[in-house]
């Protein structure tokens, strides 16, 4: 089963792989290219960006996106970058797409720069947008339709979480898709704690989480995001204990962020039980197993993430949700 997966393409008279500075120079000379293209929803495509940058800086290259779309440029004001013209196709079109990893979605490759990533994805209030208090709850709802352990996103962990939360003076606000504003967990959570439900496009709902004194995530890379551009006090995300992903398109494992202690993670077979990262990594389970064998190697600025891989193909190994990447 092959899926499109964000890829990479060198452009330029002799594509190939750059090296150091003389690379660096050459690549001056000659006007390569780092082409990149989407794919996924909003916060694949915020993390393919961060990826797709951070190689090209690395390499002294010139940005260029293939198809166009509109999901990132639209929504953030400073992420930009130059559309690749089909007709300045050169002769040689080198693909480089990238193998280890899907999405690139890997917390070691964005650990050190989160301030990359809040000036591309700073978004200005709206008059409009909910004023938040300090003692606010902000939560995301979402359903995954497939392949995903449902008992993360059962109504419990939300409910425990807030309220355990809430203060006296605490607001609940929820961001979710407008299919979602009716979902009886929705529906729920507006009856018990008077939940406001969000009606802004993707990013203003992200501006609204990622500013959110206390937020609820879910699992997905939109939660993701939220947490990792949080300016807020307290962060809740979930995890499943026995598993190292949250579904075979996101590796939840490589996601996992050990080093900010604003963030409690709840394991869903147990969501009252409120960790930090590093309890997580000490509890001996196949999560944590996974998460401790994650590596950098392929890093945007290192040259394994040059190696060639002209597609990957979706494996179910050692039962659970786990990937592995074939090159042809």
């Amino acid at each position: 089963l092959l899926f499109s997966c964000c890829a990479l393409l060198v452009v330029g008279r002799q594509a190939g792989l750059l090296d150091g500075e003389r690379s660096a120079q050459a690549a001056k000379q000659t006007g390569k290219q780092a082409v990149f293209r989407f794919a996924g929803r909003l916060g694949n495509h915020m993390i393919q960006l961060m990826y797709a940058m951070q190689f090209a800086k690395a390499r002294r290259l010139d940005l260029r996106e293939v198809h166009g779309t509109c999901l990132v440029q639209c929504g953030f004001p400073f992420a930009s970058w130059k559309p690749w013209l089909a007709g300045s196709r050169p002769d040689l079109i080198e693909e480089v797409k990238i193998g280890c990893g899907l999405y690139h979605q890997n917390y070691l490759y964005y650990k050190h720069d989160r301030s990359l990533a809040r000036h591309l994805f700073f978004l200005p209030r709206k008059a409009s947008e909910a004023q938040l208090g300090n003692n606010d709850i902000v939560v995301h709802f979402r359903v995954n339709s497939k392949d995903v352990n449902g008992s993360v996103m059962v109504g419990g962990y939300y409910e425990t979480v807030i309220q355990r939360a809430m203060r006296n003076d605490s607001a609940v606000y929820i961001a979710t898709e407008p299919k979602l504003h009716d979902h009886p967990i929705v529906l729920s959570l507006r009856r018990k704690f008077g939940a406001v439900v969000l009606g802004g496009t993707p990013a203003e709902d992200l501006g609204v989480l990622s500013r959110g004194p206390v937020l609820v995530g879910s699992q997905g890379t939109f939660s993701w995001m939220a947490a990792f551009l949080s300016q807020g006090r307290e962060v809740h995300l979930p995890y499943v204990a026995s598993l190292c992903q949250g579904a075979s398109w996101l590796p939840w494992d490589t996601l996992f962020i050990d080093d900010d202690p604003r963030i409690v993670y709840h394991d869903s077979l147990d969501y009252t039980n409120w960790q930090t990262a590093a309890q997580v990594l000490e509890g001996g389970s196949e999560f944590a197993g996974c998460v401790k064998r994650r590596t950098d190697e392929c890093a945007p600025w290192r040259q394994e993430a040059e190696t060639r891989v002209d597609n990957y193909t979706q494996a179910w190994i050692e039962g659970g949700l786990k990937y592995r990447l074939v090159a042809e």
